[in-house]
């Protein structure tokens, strides 16, 4: 299966479509199925990727080698890639129960935030309006917050630095998303 549509986690950030060299940071994928052997791969260099098989977690993969035009065999943490619809669609042709774990999750964020923003957290995209806590169920941790707080107003500015691409801000007005700078 190829996973072009799919985003990937990398160390510092989120990468998408796996297929185009528009890449962020690095991911680590391991050449061994027990994952003591890792591989900090600039994502670039996974010219293609596919899913073969899943197993407790890791997915096994074939990638062409940037560097050798090679096809290689790696492991590749299922944490790596962001739950969107498309990745939860072919983790579920793999895994059983995901299909039965998913609609439970979707129901838990429907049940505690609403249809509308239960279904944009299980999407993974962070959206103007969401709460810091819905974001941080699509984003990892900020690299830096920076926070103003006046009489009535707490604003904050959450920084995601992607090395030579660039930094991304995300700003917060008393704990809800008000402005994506790129």
């Amino acid at each position: 299966m190829l996973v072009a549509s799919i985003s990937v986690k990398a160390q510092k950030g989120i990468v998408y479509s796996p297929l185009f060299p528009t890449y962020k940071n690095d991911i680590t994928i391991y050449s061994d199925s027990l994952l003591q052997s890792p591989i900090s791969l600039a994502i670039y260099k996974l010219v293609r990727v596919k899913l073969i098989d899943w197993h407790n977690g890791v997915w096994t993969a074939k990638y062409d080698d940037w560097d050798t035009q090679n096809e290689k065999i790696a492991f590749i943490k299922e944490n790596n890639f962001v739950k969107e619809p498309n990745y939860r669609s072919i983790l579920e042709g793999y895994n059983p129960k995901a299909k039965a774990e998913h609609k439970k999750y979707l129901l838990g964020l429907i049940n505690k935030y609403g249809k509308y923003w239960g279904n944009v957290v299980f999407d993974g995209v962070p959206k103007i309006g969401m709460t810091q806590e819905m974001f941080l169920l699509c984003q990892k941790w900020p690299d830096k917050i920076n926070r103003t707080q006046t009489a009535k107003t707490i604003s904050e500015q959450w920084v995601y630095h992607y090395g030579q691409f660039g930094t991304k801000y995300y700003y917060f007005t008393n704990g809800k998303l008000t402005t994506i700078q790129d």
